[in-house]
This record gives structure tokens, sequence and C-alpha cells, in this order.
């Protein structure tokens, strides 16, 4: 059994630390559960780890936001590297785990602050997996810092508006930086990059003595011997695990025939607003993410829509308040060149490319271009051309 404590307060009150870990005792749970919480930099001595970890405990996350002092300070956060330094090695020092997060994007970010997020992660030897953008959430001393800003205001109706358009927390909101959009797209991506080469990950013999040490002899061979079971062996080769991967018509590996693993298709759509650097950006981000595929729209806004067309209301939520259907489709097409760019890229990349067409002039475009394969729409398949 596991269980995750979502609560950012959780080590605040130390003594409540140490009743939920004498609880855990008491109850006889600290041999056969397993938990997790949140933890404080500020609130880390290594005497309440300790404790935390004989109840149970196996993990403790912290949010860091930033490798740099200066950024820090500016989030106004009690907090240093220093003291970050000193809750991840105590973390590590109590025998548990240390899950670590990032954002991007704070007021007064640079690429130089970004690097130094970078470094220390470098430093600490910590996988740099979760670097989010920061959003100014309503209610908060950041919202009131930006809302009334041009570039806020330039971007968003009002608050209302603003947020129906915050997603999930690695998704880009707004940019409240000095560092233009695709250019911050693109360091998020190349900070990423940087930090997966200079992560140092334990070995298979290591990581196996830390899941023993962490959930005990017995816990751990349970858990072996469901890996090897007959019904998880059967849904490990369902799904491609144990297989070798298959040959290709074009020698990449992972193209559709005689693929056995899922084949992962990145949805890009016109995610790039029209930007070629923002579209290249987006194949970083499938290739890092580990699909097989990223697919791209082909499409002309005179071939889909009359120039008065009215946006639909879902399509309301985003760009100019009177603006037509036709002036949004015209901001996100890509032409032939730039699709011709991108597909190029992606070959450098190892990634395979897609795109789907929306009239039969671009069914023979994407054909003249020599892609692979084609991705239809259902309400396109008996166009004479597909």
């Amino acid at each position: 059994d596991f269980i995750s404590f979502q609560d950012d307060c959780f080590v605040i009150d130390k003594n409540r630390v140490y009743e939920i870990c004498d609880l855990m005792d008491k109850k006889g749970l600290s041999k056969s559960l397993r938990w997790s919480c949140t933890g404080r930099v500020t609130i880390c001595d290594i005497d309440m780890l300790r404790r935390m970890r004989a109840s149970g405990c196996v993990s403790v996350s912290y949010g860091i936001e930033s490798g740099s002092d200066v950024i820090l300070k500016a989030m106004g956060k009690n907090a240093s590297l220093a003291k970050a330094t000193e809750a991840i090695t105590n973390t590590r020092n109590a025998g548990l785990r240390c899950p670590v997060s990032f954002m991007i994007g704070y007021p007064g970010e640079t690429r130089q602050t970004v690097m130094e997020t970078v470094a220390f992660c470098k430093e600490l030897n910590i996988p740099l997996s979760a670097l989010m953008f920061t959003c100014p959430y309503p209610g908060t001393a950041l919202y009131e810092q930006v809302k009334n800003t041009q570039q806020f205001k330039q971007q968003f109706a009002g608050e209302e508006d603003f947020v129906l358009k915050i997603g999930d927390a690695v998704d880009f909101t707004v940019n409240m930086t000095e560092i233009d959009n695709d250019s911050l797209l693109e360091l998020r991506t190349e900070a990423l990059q940087i930090a997966k080469h200079n992560y140092q990950p334990p070995g298979k013999e290591k990581i196996d003595a830390q899941e023993r040490e962490l959930y005990g002899e017995e816990l751990y061979r349970k858990a072996k011997q469901q890996m090897q079971s007959p019904q998880m062996q059967v849904h490990r080769k369902r799904h491609g695990f144990n297989e070798p991967e298959a040959k290709s018509t074009n020698n990449k590996p992972g193209w559709l025939d005689g693929r056995v693993a899922p084949y992962i298709i990145a949805e890009a759509g016109v995610n790039h607003n029209g930007q070629l650097k923002t579209a290249m950006c987006l194949v970083d981000a499938a290739k890092q993410a580990g699909a097989d595929c990223v697919k791209f729209q082909a499409f002309t806004a005179d071939q889909l829509t009359v120039r008065q067309a009215p946006k639909a209301n879902y399509q309301k939520q985003s760009g100019k308040p009177n603006e037509s259907q036709h002036d949004m489709l015209s901001r996100y097409e890509l032409s032939e060149n730039n699709l011709a760019k991108i597909m190029k890229y992606c070959d450098e990349k190892k990634i395979d490319f897609l795109a789907t067409p929306f009239s039969p002039q671009w069914v023979k475009t994407l054909k003249n271009m020599g892609v692979n394969a084609i991705k239809i729409g259902s309400g396109n398949v008996k166009w004479p051309e597909q």
C-alpha cells in the first residue's frame, strides 16, 4: 500500500510530523505502508527526515523553483540555493528519494538565470524533468504585479479570459519576461536537453539495492514476483516490452510496419501559431518526450472557409474578439516551403513527420514533398486523391 500526502504544509509543524510518525508506528503501519510527502527547503533537519524514513516515508519532494538566487529573491521566497542544497543533501542522507521541481519564466528571468538552474542541477546531479512555466494565478501577488502590464493586456481581455486559458503547469500561458515567446520556448527545451545530458543516473544494481532498502525485502520480493507473473508477461508483450525494436522500411526504428510497441504521434496541430521557429520547438519537445512522430496540419484558409464566416464559440476564447474564422485560420497557416523545412528538421532529429491535409490540393503537395505517410480526417476518406 502507498499513500501520497499532497499537502504543501505537511512539514511546517514538526510536532505534527512526529505525531503522524508515532501513529504510523502505533498502528503497525511502518513496516507495511509506504508514503511520500512534500517538503520545505527551510524545514528539513536530518533528525525529522530520519524519523519520517523510519515510519515508512520513502520520498520527500521539493519545489525549489529556480537555481538562481536572483530569481529566488525576486519571488520573495524565504529560501536560498544554500538551503536547497542542504535540504537535498539531508533528504538523501536520510535514505529518502528527493524529486524536485523548477519553474521558468518568472519576471526577471534571463538566459543566464535559466542556465544557473541547469548548473545547480548538474552540481547536485538532479534530473531536471519538471521545468514548469510560471503562471500568475489570480489572487496571488504575482498576478497583481502583472495584470496591469501592457504585455498582459495585449494577450487577455480580462481576468475571466485569462482564467479560461490557464492550463496545466507545463503549458505556456503568459510571458512575463523580456525574452520573446519563441526564444523562451527554445530556452526551456535547451535547458532540459543540457540537464538530461548532465544527469548521471545510478546503475541497475544500485537502483535494485535502493528499492530493497526503501520498500523492504518482502515488498520488493512481491513486486518482482508480480512483474514476472504470466499475466504481467502477457501484458508487457502486448504493449511491446521485452520485444526487440522492429526494423522499418525507411531504416528508422519505430515506423508502423512490424511495430509491437505503441506508435506514439505527438499532435503539434496549429500550436506553432504559423511561426516556423515555434514549430521547430514542437519537434524538439516531441522528440524529447519520446514520441515516434510529430504531426502538423496542411491547409490554406481560403480552402476551408469563406472570409465572412464567424468563429465557433470555442474559437472565440483566443485571438481578437471581432475577427472572422478566416482571419484566425490565416494566422495558423504553414507554407509548403516551411512544411518542407519542418520535414527536413524532423529527419535530422530522427523523428517521423506527418501532416493532415485539409484539401485535395494539399494531398498532392504532401505527396510531391515525399512524405512517408499521410494522415486524413474521417470526413475526407472519400476524396479520390486519398
